[in-house]
């Protein structure tokens, strides 16, 4: 994992709006071909003037947990203490000069009440409140007491914000590492595996959001509204490839085509059968209208699908959160962030405990010298 820089952050972020309570979303126009709203992150904050060096002290994270003990954290926010001590490192500086740079400035009384909300801003994500909960009852420990809707808003929601745009745990060259290898046929070529998966809303039954219904109702596979999100991750389950929320109608081809992976000419991917068209990227062996696959397709499909499963664990462990497991009834820039957040949380995860799978290698990555 590389370090945050403070001045590419500062860089993402130079065209600043000035007002955080503008965060909206204008579906109004929006097609099957519309490209989605994956820049809406840059646009909300202004660049802090003053950002502390000095290192974050640690936070013993049990502390805000229910239950008093490290086991806690992980019920109540879905991440070990290790997850959220990497974050608290490489970001707190920064999520406090931004906050604290808001058009309405979110300041703390002291660097452990600030703590007490990123833990709170944590557990709301993870632990969602639905119909049968409210936000006092999930997001409470000694140091804030019962959060009200009031100060969930006001302090919260932009710590989700900024704290999603500020995240970069991913980096593409993690696909290049020297074990990063398959067998058989993905023994040098190969670096990646990919798939998209769904996010539900609710869906809009109201004439006067039409529109809206069309572009996100994904009937051929979902039967429901929903966003879309697309994967790309190493055979050590690293993920090096992440877009999105995509509109529901959008297929898994379109998602890789408008957002394409960065290959080098030698690289290939692989997929399901979605990315049959799709350049660089190898599908399984497809069986034949009214014919049978050979022993030889067999055992092909048999090697690939044994490499491809490992993206599904990815799928589980990115739905593990309540507010993207079930149907989504909030506004857009929060779930957004919450999915962010939840990307970039589970990559550091990832890293902190390799290895995850077995590979092959070490070798390099083909080409090889005169290659």
């Amino acid at each position: 994992m590389h370090n945050t820089n403070t001045n590419m952050a500062n860089t993402n972020m130079e065209n600043a709006n000035n007002n955080m309570g503008n965060a909206s979303t204008n579906m109004d126009n929006m097609d099957n071909e519309d490209i989605p709203f994956d820049d809406i992150k840059r646009d909300f904050f202004n660049t802090p003037t003053d950002i502390s060096t000095k290192e974050p002290r640690s936070q013993a994270w049990r502390e805000f947990a229910t239950n008093g003990c490290d086991s806690g954290v992980l019920h109540d926010t879905g991440y070990s203490v290790d997850v959220h001590d990497v974050i608290w490192q490489k970001y707190s500086n920064l999520l406090r000069a931004y906050l604290s740079a808001c058009e309405i400035p979110v300041i703390f009384v002291d660097e452990l009440e600030f703590a007490a909300y990123y833990y709170h801003a944590r557990s709301w994500i993870h632990r969602y409140p639905r119909w049968n909960k409210n936000i006092p009852s999930i997001l409470n420990n000694y140091k804030t007491g019962p959060v009200s809707v009031q100060k969930f808003y006001a302090i919260v929601v932009p710590i989700l914000l900024v704290l999603s745009a500020l995240m970069d745990e991913i980096d593409e060259e993690d696909k290049y590492h020297p074990l990063n290898h398959g067998s058989h046929f993905l023994k040098y070529a190969f670096t990646s595996i990919f798939d998209g998966t769904n996010i539900d809303i609710s869906n809009l039954r109201a004439y006067d959001y039409r529109h809206i219904q069309k572009a996100l109702f994904c009937g051929s596979k979902y039967n429901h509204c929903c966003f879309k999100l697309m994967f790309g991750i190493t055979f050590m389950g690293i993920i090096i490839h992440y877009s999105g929320p995509h509109i529901g109608t959008m297929n898994d081809a379109k998602m890789v085509q408008l957002y394409p992976p960065n290959f080098k000419w030698w690289e290939w991917g692989i997929g399901d059968g979605a990315f049959e068209e799709t350049p660089h990227i190898m599908v399984k062996i497809q069986q034949p209208d009214g014919g049978v696959l050979t022993k030889g397709d067999v055992a092909v499909n048999t090697v690939f699908n044994y490499w491809r499963l490992r993206i599904e664990h990815l799928m589980a462990d990115i739905k593990k959160p309540d507010l993207l497991s079930g149907v989504y009834r909030g506004s857009y820039p929060l779930l957004k962030a919450g999915i962010d957040i939840t990307v970039h949380s589970q990559n550091i995860n990832r890293k902190l405990r390799l290895p995850r799978y077995e590979t092959c290698g070490p070798w390099p990555h083909w080409p090889v010298g005169s290659k």
